[in-house]
């Protein structure tokens, strides 16, 4: 493995629409408590703990609870970084 391949980047403020790629947004959600329901609004899924749900973010998405229900989930959210000026 290549050290390009264990580095880490972050972009901090706002970054130019014209800067990013392609919309290739995802949320990864791992259940770790309790059950809901979330994912894109058309294809939403009932997740329970010790569930991952992964889904595109950057379309119309949903996370709902039932009545009276609690979920505790952890999210992992991934974004495309902007195009470099090199």
């Amino acid at each position: 493995m290549s050290d390009d391949n264990l580095a880490v980047e972050t972009v901090r403020g706002p970054v130019a629409l014209d800067d990013l790629g392609p919309a290739l947004m995802h949320e990864h959600v791992f259940v770790l408590e309790g059950s809901c329901e979330l994912g894109p609004v058309e294809t939403c899924a009932r997740v329970a703990a010790g569930d991952l749900a992964s889904y595109p973010s950057d379309r119309p998405h949903t996370w709902r609870t039932g009545a009276g229900e609690r979920a505790r989930v952890l999210v992992l959210q991934i974004m495309p970084r902007p195009r470099s000026s090199r």
